[in-house]
């Protein structure tokens, strides 16, 4: 409650303890002399950063009764004058010492007005002039002293902890603050404070609150230092008194004095454990490169036979790597190994390797060849000198009798105009099998089933097996067939998928054939940097039709294709572009802004007004003309008028027409045709229809509005109005339309 009674005082009572203040004002600004070298020269002084000072001089006009006090807001507080010196001199100028940091100062005296702040440029090293006006009279007011004022503290860094107290055990209170500025109001008198900030030296103090209390400002010395680790080989993990960092190359944050211990490991490396003495600089401190202790060595397996499967386990049989002769491979010194050669019907051969003897080495190690395991088969036939395959291998004719490896085989017979379905055989170690097998005569068939895909259609060796995708029929049992499946539609945009088989004896085979493969290139559509450009891509076959915004690209079957850029108040552009296999084809869209859009729709004019004039001629004919200038790059519009059965400027009326327009590369005509009919009467005539158009980019006018006149003999002037509305046809249509209008106009009375 103090507080806040001495605060109301303070704002309520200052007008009025002021009002009785002598004033006191800056004239001007601070003025560079450059010519007061001996100031700058003998009396310098340096700022908290060690930086030279400006020396202030202030010229007042009239003596003030005190101590004249200069006080700064941003940058620093003034420095103290050089020893043996005061701020005031003989001459009754104020001289004051001010870091070039310093952006605004204002004047203080007990007794006088303050004045308001003014902005200072200083240059370090430099003298500067400024005046200050103050009054000769005074008048007399009630005083009124405060008894508070504010501790105004500027810390570096800017996140800090301060403590205060009027003792220094700092008990009075404590604030953390986060942007460098700390201001307490605190009863006037000697105060002690303590700023902290993690990885900084702390620093204590004492200050002054008083009226005159100034900003302090305090830099706190670093007491870390930032570390550079790196390790050879890189990659290695760091952690700092067990905390993980990263892997190196690494530069780590703040780290606080003293000593420190970092760990680098890294897999099949030693792990390595260095002592670090951080400074407390705040600069960044290389750490000496860490080399890493090698915990593996490489091994290159090699075999006699190079078609053996090689195999690397570890001590706990855990396969560490598969391969062929030659591979290569990185084992663990702290474990045991074993390399085995192996292929079917083969005893397999293996090596042991002990992980210490390899540590940091490249060696060699070379395994037996797996070793053979036989037994014997005996074969005869009937019809005998059959030929043998076994295992699609041909080995002579029965009768047969030979070695061959232990287990599963395959065993074909064949001789011309006879058949046999293929068989298995089982052969043991030092075992011999003995077989007689009788041959069917005449080749043996079998019914199959043969799919593919949808849209694909059959092919076996060369020739059409089916013109669908599916086929069910008999093939000769062991022969070798091509099957392949073609696109239907597309066969050029398409790679034939191809099957190899063998036909067996099995009842009931399916087949299945791969699916034609289509045939790609890259397309890549953009739009001369323009945004938000739709664009639609068409193929020539009408299989793709796709439309997306720009920038597109994707694969795309290989052919032809239009590619049509679109966007409101642009002409569309049309390009024709070819996809080839495997390349990427590029379309620059380039859409040019259509003048006037407001009043157009892609190309025609959206809304045009036409002028019409009529004539009543004898017979009740009556001739006009009307036309009107299409604003779309370059074209005109005219139409005829007739009149049936006019009587007194009475009867209907049709009209017809059309608009001629060049489109933009000026080569091509676009066209429409116009017809319409009404009624006129003395007084006011009506026309309505429809525009019937064809144009080579399919765009026409939306709305057409005629307005005009009709004069007869005895100058009576009948009003009409035309309306008319767009509607695109093809050209049969047009042409079919336009002889009913020319057949209409022939003939009246119909």
């Amino acid at each position: 409650m103090k507080r806040f009674a001495l605060l109301f005082q303070f704002f309520f009572l200052l007008p009025v303890a002021l009002s009785a203040q002598i004033a006191m004002s800056i004239v001007g600004e601070a003025v560079l002399d450059p010519e007061d070298l001996d100031a700058a020269s003998y009396y310098q002084q340096s700022d908290a950063n060690d930086h030279k000072c400006a020396i202030l001089k202030v010229h007042l006009n009239n003596p003030v009764n005190g101590r004249l006090v200069l006080n700064t807001r941003g940058g620093m507080a003034p420095v103290e004058p050089p020893k043996g010196t005061t701020n005031k001199q003989d001459d009754g100028d104020w001289w004051f010492w001010l870091s070039d940091l310093t952006k605004n100062i204002m004047f203080t005296c007990e007794g006088y007005t303050p004045t308001e702040y003014t902005a200072v440029a200083l240059t370090g090293g430099k003298v500067y002039r400024i005046n200050l006006n103050v009054a000769s009279t005074q008048r007399v007011f009630s005083e009124f002293d405060l008894t508070t004022s504010a501790m105004k503290l500027n810390i570096t860094p800017k996140q800090a902890t301060v403590s205060w107290g009027k003792t220094r055990s700092y008990d009075s209170g404590f604030r953390k603050i986060e942007d460098g500025y700390f201001d307490q109001f605190l009863d006037q008198g000697t105060w002690y404070y303590k700023v902290e900030s993690d990885y900084y030296e702390p620093a204590t103090g004492q200050y002054a609150v008083s009226v005159d209390s100034q900003e302090t400002n305090i830099v706190l010395k670093p007491a870390f230092n930032y570390l550079q680790v790196s390790s050879d080989p890189e990659g290695a993990e760091v952690l700092l008194d067990g905390v993980r960092l990263g892997v190196t190359p690494l530069q780590t944050g703040m780290v606080g004095r003293g000593k420190h211990i970092l760990r680098l490991r890294k897999e099949d490396y030693y792990l390595e454990e260095v002592s670090v003495a951080v400074g407390s600089d705040g600069i960044l401190q290389e750490v000496p490169q860490v080399a890493l202790r090698p915990q593996f060595g490489l091994v290159v397996c090699v075999c006699e036979d190079p078609e053996a499967d090689l195999v690397v386990t570890n001590s706990t049989g855990e396969v560490v790597q598969r391969g062929k002769s030659g591979m290569k491979v990185r084992l663990n010194s702290q474990s045991s190994y074993k390399v085995e050669s192996s292929r079917p019907s083969h005893k397999s051969q293996s090596k042991g390797i002990i992980g210490n003897s390899i540590e940091g080495r490249e060696v060699t190690v070379s395994v037996g060849a797996p070793i053979p395991v036989y037994g014997g088969i005996e074969l005869s036939s009937t019809p005998t000198r059959a030929e043998v395959l076994v295992d699609g291998q041909a080995v002579g004719t029965t009768s047969y009798i030979g070695r061959i490896l232990i287990g599963s085989h395959r065993i074909e017979l064949r001789r011309d105009g006879y058949s046999l379905d293929p068989f298995m055989v089982e052969v043991l170690e030092g075992q011999t099998v003995k077989l007689e097998k009788t041959m069917m005569k005449g080749p043996r068939e079998v019914q199959v089933s043969v799919s593919t895909g949808s849209g694909a259609k059959l092919f076996i060796d060369g020739q059409e097996l089916s013109a669908s995708n599916t086929w069910r029929g008999n093939l000769d049992v062991g022969k070798e067939y091509l099957l392949e499946s073609q696109h239907i539609s597309h066969p050029d945009a398409y790679r034939s998928g191809k099957r190899r088989v063998i036909i067996t004896a099995e009842l009931g085979q399916a087949i299945v054939v791969p699916d034609p493969e289509i045939i790609t290139g890259q397309l890549y559509v953009t739009s001369n940097r323009l945004a938000g450009v739709r664009a639609s891509i068409k193929s020539s076959d009408g299989t793709v039709d796709v439309t997306d915004s720009t920038p597109i690209q994707g694969e795309y079957p290989i052919g032809e294709y239009t590619v049509r850029g679109t966007m409101s108040g642009y002409y569309s552009d049309y390009q024709k572009v070819t996809i080839l296999e495997g390349m990427v084809s590029n379309v620059d869209l380039r859409l040019k802004k259509i003048p006037w859009h407001s009043i157009e729709q892609d190309g025609f004019a959206k809304i045009f007004v036409n002028s019409y004039l009529g004539y009543v001629v004898k017979g009740g004919v009556t001739l006009g003309l009307q036309g009107a200038y299409v604003p779309t790059h370059l074209g005109m519009y005219a139409s005829a008028s007739y009149g049936f059965g006019i009587n007194g400027y009475t009867g209907f009326t049709a009209t017809g027409g059309g608009v001629i327009r060049l489109t933009e590369d000026w080569r091509v005509i676009d066209f429409q045709f116009y017809g319409g009919a009404g009624y006129v009467v003395n007084s006011f005539g009506l026309e309505a229809g429809m525009r019937l158009g064809f144009s080579c980019t399919r765009d026409f006018s939306w709305w057409d509005i005629t307005a005009g006149a009709m004069f007869g003999f005895d100058g009576t002037i009948v009003p009409t109005v035309g309306l008319g509305l767009a509607i695109p046809l093809t050209g049969g249509i047009i042409g079919g339309l336009v002889a009913l209008f020319v057949w209409a106009v022939g003939n009246p009375q119909a």
